[in-house]
């Protein structure tokens, strides 16, 4: 009977201690942040190194007029990249969050509802569905939650 109590209670006692944060909580907008960041950077760059085929993709799948297609498919590279820098050096994290949440949003729009065919795997794999969801969230996240530790707008905030 008493090795189920110290059972139990050994039980409770880890229980306790895994539903309290490993570390301090700061760092979880932190990591977030910063992954997303450096994922707009690579995502951005990828883009603008093949910036005539993006337009092609863009005008086939939005079905958007050419010279719409043109400004988005040229101008989002450029607000991915400037988004994460934004977010990694967590300087103005706000507008970052809004212009990330903006570009992934409208990537998610146009690119995820359409059926794939091969040239487009290039930018957006097999699991865009799921992986651009996840990306808008985390995105949405960094807006809600701020810049966490780490970051040029925790700075300013201390003076």
């Amino acid at each position: 009977m008493a090795s189920k109590i110290v059972s139990v209670n050994l039980f409770v006692v880890i229980m306790s201690k895994l539903s309290k944060p490993m570390g301090d909580p700061a760092f979880a907008p932190f990591i977030l942040r910063v992954s997303l960041g450096l994922y707009l950077v690579l995502a951005g760059r990828l883009k603008i190194d093949t910036v005539q085929e993006f337009v092609k993709v863009v005008k086939d799948v939005s079905g958007f007029p050419d010279h719409l297609a043109i400004v988005y498919a040229t101008s989002l590279p450029y607000i991915q990249i400037f988004a994460g820098a934004l977010l990694i050096l967590g300087l103005w994290t706000t507008l970052g969050a809004l212009l990330s949440s903006y570009a992934l949003i409208t990537t998610f729009l146009i690119f995820a509802a359409p059926t794939f065919k091969a040239d487009y795997q290039k930018w957006y794999g097999d699991m865009t569905l799921l992986k651009e969801l996840v990306v808008v969230v985390a995105s949405l996240s960094i807006l809600y939650s701020g810049s966490g530790a780490f970051s040029f707008d925790r700075l300013r905030k201390s003076d």
